[in-house]
């Protein structure tokens, strides 16, 4: 399984029976969601949840086009998280370029998520990220 950097608005989330602690965002200057209190979180994603993951719809039913998520029911009494197509919060303290979740895209320009490399990962290991036990 590869990881992923994902946002939610709770300080912890659950995933594969695990929780995992996040923390707070650093907004970015660009972003237009600055007001929220988003938090970071390391995940790991299989293909085939991966592949499950589309336009995020919030608890309304509106469609959130700048988040990508697995489907509501995959959250049935866990708190949602998400990865986001454009990163608007950075990790703290992260050193260089501010590190964001984030889509990548393919030819057929549909969002997937930015699986984390392995100086990410070194990185967010030095700064006492919370990472799965085999990353």
């Amino acid at each position: 399984m590869a990881l992923y950097l994902v946002e939610s608005y709770s300080h912890e989330i659950e995933h594969h029976g695990r929780t995992i602690r996040g923390v707070v965002g650093k907004p970015l200057p660009s972003c237009d969601r600055r007001s929220e209190k988003l938090y970071l979180h390391v995940v790991d994603l299989g293909p085939a949840e991966v592949a499950k993951m589309a336009v995020r719809i919030d608890d309304d039913g509106n469609k959130e086009h700048d988040r990508w998520s697995l489907p509501k029911s995959h959250f049935a009494g866990i708190v949602e998280w998400w990865v986001a197509v454009e990163g608007g919060h950075g990790w703290p303290s992260y050193p260089g370029r501010p590190l964001c979740s984030t889509c990548t895209f393919g030819a057929d320009h549909v969002p997937r998520p930015k699986e984390l490399g392995e100086d990410e990962l070194t990185r967010l290991r030095g700064l006492g990220a919370d990472l799965p036990a085999k990353a």
